[in-house]
């Protein structure tokens, strides 16, 4: 895990495809509910991980961006490890 100040990033991936900041969770054998803004976990309140992976992906590019003098844009991806299919 690396940590950028209060963010702190599971995994980052930087390829040909570009520079991905991959958020990973865990809700093993729980029904997951994904929204363009929220998750639900087996009905649950909504969870900010789409907002917090947004926010950790821009965290990314800014650090990027000030140690290699250049713009460099970052996808946030969500993961979700142990969910049924």
């Amino acid at each position: 895990m690396l940590s950028l100040g209060e963010v702190d990033i599971d995994h980052l991936l930087i390829g040909p495809g570009g520079v991905f900041s991959i958020n990973t969770r865990h809700h093993h054998k729980r029904a997951v509910r994904v929204g363009d803004d929220f998750v639900k976990v087996d009905h649950g309140k909504p969870e900010p991980y789409a907002r917090k992976s947004r926010a950790e992906a821009s965290r990314v590019a800014r650090v990027l961006e000030r140690y290699g003098d250049f713009s460099v844009p970052v996808e946030p991806v969500l993961v979700f490890v142990g969910v049924p299919s």
